[in-house]
């Protein structure tokens, strides 16, 4: 069953301040999507439809993050003593908690 992500759209327009320049978000389009796919056959389609549906961007004045696209820690200034290398970061929160997938793992 396809997320289709009406309650978290609700909720987040009773809660958020449209004014407020951290909770601006970008939807993705076909072409964006198209090229995270190419690059990570693996990403989880609840995943792409989020983009597609709530965007990128911040959300709740910025309490959380989502990048414009996965990135690996080098490029989020972490360098980990464990090897994360199927690990990609999708965003973060306002305790700068980074989350992420094992963009290796088919089960989601």
């Amino acid at each position: 069953m396809k997320h289709t992500f009406y309650k978290e759209i609700a909720y987040l327009e009773q809660v958020e301040s449209p004014e407020h320049t951290d909770n601006q978000r970008i939807l993705w389009d076909k072409r964006k999507v198209r090229t995270l796919r190419m690059h990570y056959k693996n990403v989880p389609l609840d995943f792409i439809t989020y983009l597609k549906t709530i965007g990128s961007g911040g959300i709740k004045e910025g309490e959380f993050v989502l990048f414009d696209g996965l990135k690996i820690p080098l490029e989020l200034g972490l360098y980990p003593s464990v090897d994360l290398s199927d690990i990609k970061f999708f965003g973060y929160d306002s305790d700068n908690d980074f989350y992420g997938f094992d963009i290796n793992s088919v089960d989601f």
